[in-house]
Protein backbone atom coordinates (compact mmCIF):
# COMPACT_ATOMS: atom_id res chain seq x y z
CA UNK A 1 0.00 0.00 0.00
CA UNK A 2 1.27 3.48 -0.96
CA UNK A 3 1.75 5.38 2.35
CA UNK A 4 1.03 8.80 0.85
CA UNK A 5 -2.23 7.54 -0.68
CA UNK A 6 -3.22 6.09 2.68
CA UNK A 7 -2.41 9.35 4.47
CA UNK A 8 -4.27 11.46 1.93
CA UNK A 9 -7.25 9.13 2.33
CA UNK A 10 -7.07 9.65 6.10
CA UNK A 11 -6.85 13.43 5.76
CA UNK A 12 -9.74 13.41 3.31
CA UNK A 13 -11.80 11.28 5.65
CA UNK A 14 -11.50 14.00 8.30
CA UNK A 15 -13.84 16.04 6.14
CA UNK A 16 -16.37 13.19 6.24
CA UNK A 17 -15.82 13.02 9.99
CA UNK A 18 -17.61 16.36 10.33
CA UNK A 19 -20.78 14.84 8.90
CA UNK A 20 -20.67 11.98 11.38
CA UNK A 21 -20.14 14.43 14.23
CA UNK A 22 -23.27 16.33 13.23
CA UNK A 23 -25.40 13.26 13.86
CA UNK A 24 -23.62 12.06 17.01
CA UNK A 25 -24.75 12.55 20.61
CA UNK A 26 -24.00 16.12 21.68
CA UNK A 27 -23.09 15.26 25.27
CA UNK A 28 -20.63 12.59 24.10
CA UNK A 29 -18.85 15.03 21.81
CA UNK A 30 -18.56 17.70 24.45
CA UNK A 31 -16.22 15.41 26.39
CA UNK A 32 -12.63 15.10 25.10
CA UNK A 33 -12.70 11.32 25.60
CA UNK A 34 -15.81 11.07 23.45
CA UNK A 35 -14.32 13.26 20.73
CA UNK A 36 -11.16 11.12 20.58
CA UNK A 37 -13.20 7.91 20.40
CA UNK A 38 -15.44 9.18 17.60
CA UNK A 39 -12.51 10.55 15.58
CA UNK A 40 -10.45 7.35 15.84
CA UNK A 41 -13.32 4.97 15.07
CA UNK A 42 -14.55 6.97 12.09
CA UNK A 43 -11.06 7.17 10.60
CA UNK A 44 -10.56 3.43 11.05
CA UNK A 45 -13.92 2.62 9.45
CA UNK A 46 -13.34 4.89 6.45
CA UNK A 47 -9.94 3.29 5.90
CA UNK A 48 -11.50 -0.20 5.88
CA UNK A 49 -9.68 -1.45 8.96
CA UNK A 50 -6.20 -1.61 7.39
CA UNK A 51 -5.12 1.37 9.53
CA UNK A 52 -5.55 1.61 13.29
CA UNK A 53 -5.79 5.14 14.63
CA UNK A 54 -5.17 6.54 18.11
CA UNK A 55 -6.05 10.17 18.92
CA UNK A 56 -4.24 11.49 21.98
CA UNK A 57 -6.23 14.69 22.52
CA UNK A 58 -8.91 16.96 21.09
CA UNK A 59 -9.89 20.60 21.22
CA UNK A 60 -11.73 23.35 19.41
CA UNK A 61 -15.45 24.03 19.23
CA UNK A 62 -16.95 21.03 17.48
CA UNK A 63 -18.17 20.68 14.79
CA UNK A 64 -17.11 24.00 13.22
CA UNK A 65 -13.57 23.92 14.65
CA UNK A 66 -12.00 20.48 15.15
CA UNK A 67 -8.57 20.01 16.71
CA UNK A 68 -6.87 16.60 17.00
CA UNK A 69 -3.50 16.08 18.72
CA UNK A 70 -0.97 13.23 18.81
CA UNK A 71 -2.51 11.04 16.10
CA UNK A 72 -0.79 7.65 15.72
CA UNK A 73 -1.26 5.34 12.71
CA UNK A 74 -0.57 1.68 13.41
CA UNK A 75 -0.61 -1.70 11.70
CA UNK A 76 0.28 -5.21 12.85
CA UNK A 77 3.97 -4.25 13.11
CA UNK A 78 3.37 -1.14 15.21
CA UNK A 79 3.47 2.60 14.56
CA UNK A 80 4.33 3.64 11.01
CA UNK A 81 3.28 7.32 11.01
CA UNK A 82 2.35 10.13 13.38
CA UNK A 83 0.62 13.51 13.13
CA UNK A 84 1.38 15.90 15.99
CA UNK A 85 -1.43 18.42 15.48
CA UNK A 86 -4.33 18.69 13.04
CA UNK A 87 -6.80 21.56 12.89
CA UNK A 88 -9.89 21.84 10.68
CA UNK A 89 -12.35 24.70 10.28
CA UNK A 90 -15.56 24.08 8.39
CA UNK A 91 -19.01 25.53 7.77
CA UNK A 92 -21.57 23.37 9.63
CA UNK A 93 -24.55 24.88 7.77
CA UNK A 94 -23.39 23.09 4.61
CA UNK A 95 -23.98 19.75 6.36
CA UNK A 96 -27.72 20.45 6.20
CA UNK A 97 -27.36 20.29 2.39
CA UNK A 98 -25.25 17.10 2.63
CA UNK A 99 -22.15 19.04 1.64
CA UNK A 100 -18.75 19.37 3.33
CA UNK A 101 -17.47 22.94 3.14
CA UNK A 102 -13.99 23.21 4.66
CA UNK A 103 -12.26 26.55 5.06
CA UNK A 104 -8.95 25.06 6.20
CA UNK A 105 -7.38 21.70 7.05
CA UNK A 106 -3.88 22.08 8.48
CA UNK A 107 -1.39 19.50 9.76
CA UNK A 108 1.67 20.79 11.61
CA UNK A 109 4.02 17.80 11.26
CA UNK A 110 3.44 14.46 9.57
CA UNK A 111 6.18 11.87 10.13
CA UNK A 112 6.11 8.70 8.02
CA UNK A 113 8.65 6.19 9.33
CA UNK A 114 7.99 3.26 7.00
CA UNK A 115 5.48 1.82 4.59
CA UNK A 116 2.44 0.24 6.26
CA UNK A 117 2.08 -3.51 6.07
CA UNK A 118 -0.57 -4.91 3.74
CA UNK A 119 -3.99 -5.89 4.98
CA UNK A 120 -4.49 -9.65 5.58
CA UNK A 121 -5.42 -11.71 2.54
CA UNK A 122 -8.64 -12.73 4.31
CA UNK A 123 -9.76 -9.09 4.23
CA UNK A 124 -9.23 -7.92 0.63
CA UNK A 125 -9.63 -4.22 -0.09
CA UNK A 126 -12.90 -3.14 -1.64
CA UNK A 127 -12.60 -2.35 -5.33
CA UNK A 128 -12.25 1.36 -6.08
CA UNK A 129 -15.46 2.86 -7.47
CA UNK A 130 -14.51 6.05 -9.38
CA UNK A 131 -18.10 7.19 -9.88
CA UNK A 132 -18.88 6.87 -6.17
CA UNK A 133 -15.67 8.74 -5.37
CA UNK A 134 -16.62 11.47 -7.84
CA UNK A 135 -20.06 11.87 -6.28
CA UNK A 136 -18.35 12.38 -2.93
CA UNK A 137 -15.91 14.92 -4.40
CA UNK A 138 -18.79 16.86 -5.97
CA UNK A 139 -20.12 17.56 -2.47
CA UNK A 140 -16.76 18.60 -0.98
CA UNK A 141 -15.09 22.00 -0.98
CA UNK A 142 -11.69 22.47 0.63
CA UNK A 143 -10.43 26.01 0.27
CA UNK A 144 -7.04 25.35 1.84
CA UNK A 145 -5.28 22.22 3.01
CA UNK A 146 -1.68 22.13 4.17
CA UNK A 147 0.84 19.75 5.67
CA UNK A 148 3.41 22.23 6.96
CA UNK A 149 6.10 19.57 7.47
CA UNK A 150 5.96 16.08 5.94
CA UNK A 151 8.98 14.03 6.98
CA UNK A 152 9.51 10.79 5.03
CA UNK A 153 12.19 8.45 6.39
CA UNK A 154 14.52 6.47 4.07
CA UNK A 155 12.37 3.34 4.51
CA UNK A 156 9.57 5.19 2.68
CA UNK A 157 11.29 6.90 -0.25
CA UNK A 158 14.81 5.45 -0.32
CA UNK A 159 16.23 8.66 1.15
CA UNK A 160 14.97 11.17 3.74
CA UNK A 161 12.57 13.78 2.36
CA UNK A 162 11.34 16.91 4.10
CA UNK A 163 8.30 18.31 2.27
CA UNK A 164 5.59 20.94 2.46
CA UNK A 165 2.22 20.22 0.83
CA UNK A 166 -0.60 22.66 0.03
CA UNK A 167 -3.81 21.89 -1.84
CA UNK A 168 -7.38 22.94 -2.57
CA UNK A 169 -10.39 21.04 -3.91
CA UNK A 170 -13.04 23.28 -5.44
CA UNK A 171 -15.65 22.88 -8.20
CA UNK A 172 -15.08 24.58 -11.54
CA UNK A 173 -18.13 24.62 -13.83
CA UNK A 174 -19.52 21.78 -11.74
CA UNK A 175 -16.37 19.64 -12.11
CA UNK A 176 -14.15 18.97 -9.06
CA UNK A 177 -10.70 20.54 -9.47
CA UNK A 178 -7.69 19.65 -7.32
CA UNK A 179 -4.77 22.07 -7.22
CA UNK A 180 -1.74 21.01 -5.19
CA UNK A 181 1.87 22.00 -4.68
CA UNK A 182 4.62 19.94 -3.08
CA UNK A 183 7.84 21.69 -2.07
CA UNK A 184 11.10 20.30 -0.70
CA UNK A 185 12.00 22.03 2.53
CA UNK A 186 15.57 20.69 2.33
CA UNK A 187 16.13 21.65 -1.31
CA UNK A 188 14.74 23.57 -4.27
CA UNK A 189 12.33 20.92 -5.52
CA UNK A 190 8.77 21.91 -6.41
CA UNK A 191 5.97 19.90 -8.03
CA UNK A 192 2.55 21.28 -9.00
CA UNK A 193 -0.56 19.20 -9.72
CA UNK A 194 -3.71 20.47 -11.44
CA UNK A 195 -6.35 17.75 -11.90
CA UNK A 196 -10.03 17.54 -12.80
CA UNK A 197 -12.46 14.63 -12.66
CA UNK A 198 -15.67 14.07 -14.58
CA UNK A 199 -17.79 10.95 -15.01
CA UNK A 200 -15.55 9.44 -17.69
CA UNK A 201 -11.97 10.17 -16.68
CA UNK A 202 -9.47 12.02 -14.53
CA UNK A 203 -7.23 14.48 -16.36
CA UNK A 204 -4.51 16.79 -15.19
CA UNK A 205 -1.03 18.22 -15.45
CA UNK A 206 2.07 17.49 -13.36
CA UNK A 207 4.97 19.89 -13.63
CA UNK A 208 8.22 20.38 -11.72
CA UNK A 209 11.16 18.68 -10.05
CA UNK A 210 11.03 16.78 -6.78
CA UNK A 211 14.20 15.22 -5.38
CA UNK A 212 15.85 13.51 -8.40
CA UNK A 213 12.69 13.33 -10.51
CA UNK A 214 11.59 15.84 -13.14
CA UNK A 215 8.01 15.69 -14.43
CA UNK A 216 6.26 17.67 -17.15
CA UNK A 217 3.28 15.71 -18.35
CA UNK A 218 -0.39 15.91 -19.21
CA UNK A 219 -2.27 12.89 -17.94
CA UNK A 220 -5.71 11.46 -18.72
CA UNK A 221 -6.95 8.21 -17.20
CA UNK A 222 -10.31 6.83 -18.28
CA UNK A 223 -12.28 4.68 -15.86
CA UNK A 224 -12.44 0.96 -16.55
CA UNK A 225 -15.71 -0.56 -17.59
Amino acid sequence: MDPMRTLLRILGSLVVLAGVIAGAAWLLLMRPSGQSLVAAKVLEAINRGDVKVDVGGTGGTWPQHIVLDNITLRDAQGTWATIDHLEMRLRPAALLRERYDVDSLVVNTLHVMRRPSSAPASAPAKAFDPIAALRTMENVRVRRAEIAVAQLDPAVAGRPLDLNLTASLMPESGIPRLEAEIRQRNGNGRLTIDARADRTAVSGKLDGTLDVYTVNANVRAAYAG
